[in-house]
């Protein structure tokens, strides 16, 4: 039963170290892109070596000489140091890609958004216009009101022409400032139709994209802690580091 236990540790284990060695040897060979065979090769020894090193370590601890014990375990830190780094650089490089395609789209939202805001703030507008329109208008009705009633009060006929005439010149502006309103309110419809189709882009950009699924977990995790989500994924990353070594 020990032994079978024994053996699952040690696959697992393996497992591990074989896991976080791919990550290491793609890693570094990502930051050094321009020798990346000579550098799989190189991280791909350096795994190895600091396996050994540990492994003989642990069971020649006490054989060793204390100098060399010294400078193995400095080496294994060192070693652990360097496959950190790649793992460190193939999780960010990975996270970055990410980042990008969530840039590239935050980046058509806004300017969607842009857009959207400029037509609501033409229609926002075009409706102050529209009650300062209708204001004249009503100022113009009770005017045409009061020219009506003097033409019933005018004893004289040049009196009665001049109000009629105020009337009709009253009627006219009322039918033109109506006019204008029909123009500004077939105008908000149209910027209201604008409106809505840049919120369907958006909602639709939100509804194909796939980005939203892969950092859905990394922005709630950012808006539970407060921390932007880049500080996020690079404690995530620590923690992945600590594990593997």
């Amino acid at each position: 039963m020990k032994n079978k236990f024994g053996y699952i540790m040690l696959l697992m284990a393996l497992s591990v170290a074989s896991c976080a060695g791919y990550f290491s040897i793609y890693g570094l060979s990502q930051l050094f892109a321009g020798a990346s065979t000579a550098i799989i090769l190189m991280a791909s020894v350096l795994e190895v070596a600091k396996i050994v090193t540990t492994t003989a370590l642990h069971k020649y601890w006490e054989k060793v000489a204390k100098a060399l014990r010294i400078y193995l375990t400095v080496s294994v830190i060192v070693l652990m140091v360097i496959t950190s780094a790649g793992i460190y650089g193939f999780l960010s490089n990975a996270y970055q890609k990410t980042a990008n395609k969530v840039e590239l789209q935050d980046g058509e939202l806004n300017v969607l958004a842009g857009k959207r805001v400029l037509f609501e703030n033409t229609i926002a507008e075009n409706e102050k216009l529209i009650v300062n329109k209708n204001k004249r208008i009503d100022q113009l009705i009770g005017l045409r009101t009061n020219q009506e009633t003097r033409i019933d009060s005018a004893k004289s006929t040049r009196s009665k022409d001049k109000a009629r005439g105020d009337v009709d010149k009253a009627t006219n502006e009322i039918q033109k400032v109506s006019n204008d309103i029909d123009i500004l309110n077939s105008k908000n419809s149209v910027l209201s139709d604008s409106v809505s189709k840049y919120n369907i882009k958006a909602l639709e950009l939100k509804a194909n994209s796939t980005v939203t699924a892969e950092v859905g977990p990394l922005k709630y995790i950012a808006e539970l802690t407060g921390s932007p989500m880049g500080r996020v994924v690079n404690y995530l990353i620590l923690l992945l580091i600590f594990v593997f070594d």
